[in-house]
């Protein structure tokens, strides 16, 4: 899924932009297990739109915030994070998303692969991190810090926490 094409031959500004998300039910299982994302520019649907099977179905009973227009690089634009999925185990993981980042030279959102290995991402402001602490399996948990080096997101520490073995008994 690339949304490096989303531009035409009259490059816009970032603020023209908008999205509709239609999510897609399999009707043999009855979840949403892909979405199509359109994108509008000044209020006008362009040809450019893309598809994204989702990491993990999900119940069409439940609301969810497919695409959040949030800065995720620090640099006071807003890019895109688009639902994936969720991982982690026992509840106790984190939503994925897709992120995206306006490139203002090229004038395009540009993937940022390693976004999606971060569940539930926590932005830190004041350090320009992002973090993510989940739990991995029955005994683990993961704590994850990413920074942005020279335009692209790389993870900067990862620490993993075993979970000690509960004492038999009541």
């Amino acid at each position: 899924m690339a949304l490096s094409c989303l531009t035409s031959a009259q490059a816009q500004d970032r603020s023209a932009y908008s999205f509709k998300v239609t999510p897609h039910v399999n009707q043999e299982d009855e979840l949403i297990d892909s979405i199509t994302v359109d994108v509008l520019v000044d209020g006008v649907k362009t040809y450019l739109d893309f598809s994204t099977m989702l990491f993990t179905p999900q119940s069409p009973d439940i609301e969810h915030q497919w695409i959040i227009e949030r800065d995720i690089n620090f640099d006071g634009i807003p890019d895109l994070m688009i639902f994936y999925g969720y991982i982690g185990y026992g509840g106790q993981g984190g939503d994925i998303y897709h992120g995206y980042v306006w490139d203002v030279k090229t004038r395009k959102f540009r993937l940022e692969e390693n976004f999606t290995e971060i569940p539930d991402p926590q932005f830190d402001e004041t350090e320009k991190t992002i973090r993510a602490d989940y739990r991995n399996d029955y005994s683990t948990y993961v704590h994850l810090v990413y920074k942005w080096v020279d335009g692209y997101l790389n993870l900067f520490t990862q620490s993993e926490e075993e979970l000690e073995e509960p004492e038999a008994g009541f």
